[in-house]
């Protein structure tokens, strides 16, 4: 997990891995919702990807 007030260096080491980037910002917390939304769907088509192997 990354925030957005984070270094910039931060961001270019994350921006070189294989993930998918969810943006949470301390200033609009009332977007915390959707990225937790986010997370699960991202997750649960991880395993539904992996079960088919």
């Amino acid at each position: 997990m990354r925030f957005e007030d984070d270094s910039v260096e931060s961001a270019k080491n994350v921006k070189q891995w294989n993930v998918k980037i969810i943006s949470i910002s301390k200033n609009k917390r009332h977007q915390d919702r959707a990225a937790a939304l986010e997370v699960w769907d991202r997750l649960e088509e991880f395993v539904r990807s992996r079960s088919h192997s």
